[in-house]
């Protein structure tokens, strides 16, 4: 389904790698972010850029991460340090006009917050929100996830395309709550963008080096967070997160979403929405 007034661009980071964007809806309101998942691409915030109600309080863009999507595919090490994700998100919002906005990670897509606050001074971001989060990449990882999805992850960076397209599509039906109540568009657009992304891009994204010091630096000072996820999330365990890097940040609000998975903006849309809504306090355009 097409989406009303979708602003599509292709945008050039400062490596040269083209990073592909779109944007929804009132520019003038605030804006946010949404950087989504491992494997998958900015599909899967469809359904959320055609929700009214997010749309009467934000303006909403969303991009593919490098290595996914239809954004470039650069594979070398140099291509995926921490800094060249920063200037991934400044490139988008740049692109789009946008004045600090806030971002939206879900899953991977969360590390950028880290990127962010690393390598850009001083912070260009409103406030973060967090959608079942891998805060950043390194040891929380060993905990965080949880042991169901360390074969499934491993499967997507097989030799052999049998085994990594089992693996695709074992890992989209586990960020879903219950995967036979998903509409089978969802599931077979969430399913088809993993074909975007190699197995070395997959290896790239989740062994990149990360530094959360800038992270919890910008929490400290007060920058905003939403952390938002479920007890039902098959792949994550989350209080681990919510544990080690929840602390530092002195202005945050964790909401525990009922009825949800993994893809807790997509199983409970409309708390999740409520909750945005809540947090970034705006008012509704007329």
């Amino acid at each position: 389904m097409s989406i009303p007034g979708l602003i599509c661009k292709r945008i050039l980071s400062d490596d040269g790698t083209p990073i592909y964007a779109e944007a929804v809806g009132n520019s003038s309101l605030p804006s946010i972010i949404f950087i989504h998942g491992l494997g998958l691409s900015s599909i899967v915030f469809e359904k959320l850029f055609q929700d009214r109600t997010l749309l009467n309080i934000a303006y909403l863009v969303r991009y593919d991460l490098r290595g996914h999507g239809w954004s470039g595919k650069p594979v070398n090490a140099e291509a995926h340090e921490s800094i060249r994700y920063a200037q991934d998100f400044m490139a988008v919002a740049d692109a789009f006009n946008l004045n600090k906005p806030y971002l939206f990670g879900w899953s991977l897509g969360a590390t950028v917050a880290t990127d962010v606050c690393q390598h850009i001074s001083p912070t260009p971001l409103a406030g973060i929100i967090y959608a079942a989060p891998l805060p950043y990449i390194g040891p929380i990882m060993a905990e965080l996830g949880k042991p169901t999805i360390a074969p499934i992850r491993e499967g997507l960076m097989a030799p052999d395309a049998a085994t990594v397209m089992d693996s695709k599509i074992k890992f989209v039906l586990s960020t879903f709550v219950d995967p036979d109540a998903v509409d089978y568009p969802t599931i077979a657009s969430w399913i088809g963008s993993g074909a975007y992304i190699s197995g070395e891009g997959v290896k790239r994204a989740i062994t990149r080096p990360q530094n959360p010091a800038g992270l919890y630096a910008a929490g400290k000072a007060g920058l905003p967070l939403l952390f938002l996820y479920s007890h039902e999330d098959a792949q994550l365990d989350n209080e681990v997160a919510v544990n080690e890097v929840g602390c530092f940040f002195e202005n945050k609000k964790v909401v525990v979403i009922p009825r949800s998975g993994h893809a807790v903006f997509h199983d409970n849309q409309s708390r999740v929405v409520a909750e945005i809504i809540s947090f970034i306090g705006g008012k509704t355009a007329h």
